[in-house]
């Protein structure tokens, strides 16, 4: 499932891992409580299995899988 996030990120999310597209947006909201929009410079990759609360990106150790969620992504931004 793709997703556009709080911020101007798009996300996608499997049964198992979800991606954050990198994004320069703010770290927090300003319109409301401290709420984190998911906006990060660098992109994300959390194991939903080990990790449902999205604690720890894991981008660096799948490296493969990041960059297949990243393609089918664009993909999909792209409409193809």
């Amino acid at each position: 499932m793709v997703r556009r996030g709080m911020s101007s990120s798009v996300e996608i999310r499997t049964a198992d891992w979800k991606y954050i597209e990198p994004s320069d947006g703010s770290r927090m909201v300003s319109w409301g409580p401290e709420i984190e929009p998911g906006n990060d410079p660098a992109p994300q990759l959390y194991d939903m299995r080990t990790s449902p609360s999205e604690r720890e990106n894991v981008a660096h150790r799948y490296p493969g899988i990041l960059a297949r969620l990243k393609s089918y992504l664009i993909s999909e931004k792209s409409g193809r």
